[in-house]
């Protein structure tokens, strides 16, 4: 088991920062999606579950898959090319981590929360 003073394992209080404001701009989907994805890589990274390692990666794309989905619908020219952006730069860091995982994977969960937050940042200028 790790600590939860392990760059590994703290940075999730950044989703969970994110969670709560897409429960404050009323995004329910990203809210339940986020939630559950965090509750489980939370409990994947901090014990080594095993169990997790099939439905947590799914829901980890589904819910960059989701925030994509609704920025080319919703959003602005240039709000959606950042958010591409964001989306390539997390793909090769994708293709990389298996060369240190323990390394570079907390660099993930670090940029799936801006990218969280930026979509966020969108969101609530269309209420």
């Amino acid at each position: 088991m790790r600590g939860v003073c392990e760059f590994m394992i703290w940075n999730h209080i950044l989703f969970v920062y994110e969670v709560i404001r897409s429960l404050y701009y009323y995004e329910y989907v990203y809210a339940t999606i986020g939630g559950i994805t965090t509750i489980l890589s939370t409990m994947r990274h901090l014990h080594h579950e095993q169990k997790y390692n099939n439905i947590e990666p799914i829901l980890a794309k589904l819910i960059m898959m989701y925030n994509f989905s609704m920025a080319v619908y919703y959003f602005e020219y240039y709000q959606i090319i950042h958010n591409i952006l964001f989306k390539i730069i997390m793909i090769l860091i994708w293709t990389v981590e298996e060369y240190n995982y323990e390394k570079i994977h907390p660099w993930i969960h670090i940029l799936a929360a801006a990218d969280g937050h930026i979509y966020l940042n969108y969101y609530s200028m269309l209420k």
